[in-house]
């Protein structure tokens, strides 16, 4: 017989009582491992075929309410919100678009429902890395998040977007937004060039059903009430899901990113949360704004950020905890988040998104 012993870093109690990483062993209460073995390698084997057969079970579920939401689209009948489920994945632009593709396979696999795909300033307005994805996929949601208004003529953008829902009907999604002032030589006023915008979407056939709009303050919010199934707010907190669901009213979509870090290392965490977040958003003023107006100070947003900013944007910690931090914004009023994971330079953000499955599922 053979006995184990933990790691002081392995022991974990809630309690305020001592406890001790390796206490002496009692002669009446050790295990004989090589007995125990075939029963828990019988339980770890029914546990695998359970999650498959609720993995099974739940892309059944999701293939009806996207047949049931085409339906009901096709009919002209108005759909309260995009089937999305509670958790999405968010794939940041760094990675390449045939990555990217790989990323939503696997996440299909891993059970998300929904896959983001960020795209900055790209002019994508022929939409094919999205046709790609949902060709790859048999259930997934695919959005864009988000088209940038100023680099993709609306016109290409409907064309595009019949084509695709054409043959993928119910699963995909137009997020369109502003972008940053900061980055677009041509930017005016957002709010009337994002209205002829949403005028031209609408006489090119785009259902509001189908599109989400990125949008952060109250007037943006108002204007995604009117004119859009919701909204997809990128790089807020909680509080700000819960402003801007007294501003949306109770049947539009709220759908935020998150990002997080998988680890316990705080530092480590926060050390590529603060590069993430410095460069380059905080040095764009919608979003400096935006966190000033959500319970951040001058103090917060200086110097690369405070570690109480920092750890507000970028969720670190065990899935557990990652889990129970994004759900922070369901309980202020959000539908759907969408899990953006940060993984350290020459990584993917897979290894992450695996590790949080099993606890979202």
């Amino acid at each position: 017989m053979e006995t184990t012993s933990l790691p002081c870093s392995a022991v974990h109690t809630t309690s305020s009582a001592p406890h001790f990483c390796n206490p002496a062993p009692n002669p009446a209460a050790v295990v004989d491992l090589a007995a125990v073995t075939p029963a828990a390698d019988r339980l770890r084997a029914g546990r695998r075929d359970m999650g498959r057969r609720c993995t099974w079970v739940n892309r059944q579920v999701r293939r009806a309410k996207l047949r049931r939401f085409a339906i009901n689209t096709a009919l002209g009948r108005k759909t309260v919100t995009l089937p999305l489920g509670t958790f999405g994945a968010w794939f940041n632009p760094v990675y390449a678009d045939d990555a990217r593709v790989e990323f939503a396979v696997e996440a299909e696999a891993l059970g998300y429902p929904t896959a983001w795909f960020g795209l900055g300033r790209r002019a994508t307005a022929d939409l094919d890395l999205f046709e790609r994805i949902l060709d790859a996929t048999t259930s997934l949601i695919v959005a864009t998040a988000i088209v940038n208004m100023w680099t993709n003529d609306a016109s290409t953008i409907a064309r595009s977007y019949q084509r695709i829902a054409a043959r993928h009907a119910g699963r995909f999604v137009l997020g369109i937004g502003f972008g940053h002032p900061e980055s677009i030589a041509a930017y005016k006023d957002p709010y009337d060039t994002m209205v002829d915008y949403l005028d031209r979407l609408d006489s090119e056939g785009v259902p509001a059903e189908h599109r989400v709009l990125g949008a952060l303050g109250p007037r943006a919010l108002r204007l995604t009430r009117k004119r859009a199934a919701g909204t997809h707010p990128y790089l807020v907190v909680p509080e700000h899901t819960r402003r801007a669901r007294e501003i949306l009213g109770a049947a539009p979509l709220l759908a935020p990113e998150h990002t997080v870090v998988v680890s316990n290392d705080a530092a480590h965490a926060r050390a590529l949360g603060r590069e993430f977040v410095n460069d380059p958003y905080l040095g764009r003023r919608n979003y400096v704004n935006n966190l000033l107006r959500h319970g951040f100070t001058p103090d917060d947003v200086a110097n690369r950020g405070s570690d109480r900013l920092i750890d507000a944007l970028v969720l670190h910690g065990t899935p557990d905890t990652i889990a129970d931090g994004l759900s922070a914004h369901l309980h202020a009023g959000a539908n759907h988040v969408g899990i953006q994971v940060l993984a350290p330079a020459g990584q993917d953000p897979m290894l992450g998104l695996r590790a949080l499955a099993p606890v979202l599922f």
